[in-house]
């Protein structure tokens, strides 16, 4: 996107926010104050063990994609990751999820074009798990297939990506498909492919089907931490419905570049529980509570990756390091 094109999204996403926030009025709160500690607890600490999925996620991916042979431990990359998770609350998501990763990456000792590519990958193998369980969701949400058959549908897409996973990382196959790419002249200069020094563009079979493997598993404990919010203001939903919403709501972060997905996020969230059979007071109970609550466990989760930055300094790479 343009600049222009990011700073509309951008405002109408705080727009969207904070017209939400006025339609739902202070009841959401006083239910926030009042939730129920269980699954508050619950809640925290599924999306604590989704962040440490997430950490071994990158540094799969990093490890597979880097000619750098001597990467730091997996304390550094939890800080990174998390630390950057924090930077979204005050920061458009393009800034901190893309550039601050990024960032970090690079203070690990790896060029800044190869820290990039490596962020897009680690994204990627969500967007490809959300988009297969899409359909599925939707079929469900609309009431035109049931509990059962969305499931099995929901496993099919999943057992379908991960075959294209392994029949397109395969090195012939990948290096067909990079050589195509880089042809295409304005994507070409967007991701500057041909500019990325050494190392592997694309992890091998057995690591890209182990990070799918890994993807599948945080989106699926991050439904289920959602799950968890709603029970806490006591909502009367079923769980399904926050695992067939949650595919659907985590892909408009794709357009939702406002600091922590602002509005467009919650907007996708209210609309997706409201088709599920929600009410309209419950489902803007759980748009407030979600957010209430996520913000507070970044927060929390943030201060044990400084303490762990801390413990686990961040060597300074050197300048041939740097050139990988």
């Amino acid at each position: 996107m343009n600049r222009w094109t990011r700073l509309l999204l951008q405002i109408l996403g705080v727009l969207l926010f904070v017209i939400l926030l006025w339609w739902a009025g202070p009841e959401p709160w006083e239910q926030v104050l009042r939730g129920k500690w269980e699954p508050i607890l619950y809640a925290f600490l599924l999306h604590a063990h989704a962040t440490v999925i997430s950490a071994i996620r990158l540094k799969l991916v990093t490890e597979a994609t880097s000619a750098q042979t001597d990467l730091p431990s997996f304390a550094q990359f939890y800080a990174i990751n998390i630390l950057s998770r924090a930077l979204g609350i005050v920061l458009p998501r393009n800034l901190s999820g893309v550039g601050g990763k990024a960032a970090g990456l690079n203070r690990l000792g790896l060029s800044l074009r190869r820290s990039l590519w490596i962020v897009m990958l680690d994204n990627l193998f969500d967007i490809f798990v959300l988009t297969a369980l899409g359909l599925p969701a939707f079929l469900f949400l609309t009431r035109v297939i049931g509990l059962s058959v969305f499931i099995l549908l929901s496993i099919a897409a999943l057992i379908i990506l991960a075959a294209l996973f392994w029949w397109g990382t395969n090195p012939q196959r990948a290096a067909f498909l990079l050589d195509k790419l880089t042809r295409i002249k304005w994507l070409s200069e967007k991701l500057k492919l041909t500019e990325i020094e050494t190392g592997s563009l694309l992890p091998p079979q057995k690591t890209s089907l182990a990070a799918l493997g890994w993807s599948i598993l945080l989106n699926l404990t991050l439904a289920f931490s959602f799950y968890f919010m709603g029970q806490a203001v006591s909502l009367e939903a079923d769980w399904s419905a926050f695992l067939a919403s949650y595919p659907l709501a985590q892909l408009s972060l794709i357009i939702a570049l406002a600091p922590g997905g602002l509005g467009i996020f919650d907007l996708g969230w209210l609309g997706l529980l409201q088709l599920s059979g929600l009410p309209e007071p419950s489902a803007l109970t759980f748009v407030v509570a979600q957010r209430a609550y996520v913000t507070i466990y970044v927060l929390i989760l943030a201060g044990v990756g400084m303490l762990i930055s801390m413990v686990a300094p961040i060597k300074k790479p050197t300048d041939s390091e740097r050139r990988l």
